[in-house]
């Protein structure tokens, strides 16, 4: 976090943030398992959150903050609706 150099910095971030993601991806995912949802629709879904996720990454690293946040807001969304 002391880091100067912006994309070190940006790195970082997008790590934090990624450790913050996961725990709602979690318990949604066993949310989904435990309500009987169709398995293939929770990969789908999963699959999607995780394909987000390193978009969102690598949007973060490029200091591309639209692109970040649309990744964001569909992962988000993937959550919800495993929930």
């Amino acid at each position: 976090a002391k880091q100067t150099h912006p994309r070190v910095y940006r790195g970082n971030a997008a790590h934090l943030n990624a450790f913050e993601a996961f725990p709602a991806f979690a318990a949604a995912v066993l949310m989904a398992q435990l309500a009987g949802v169709d398995p293939d629709r929770i990969a789908m879904l999963a699959v999607a959150f995780v394909a987000f996720r390193v978009l969102h990454g690598i949007s973060y690293l490029a200091d591309r903050d639209t692109l970040r946040s649309l990744s964001w807001l569909l992962g988000i969304v993937c959550v919800l609706t495993l929930m």
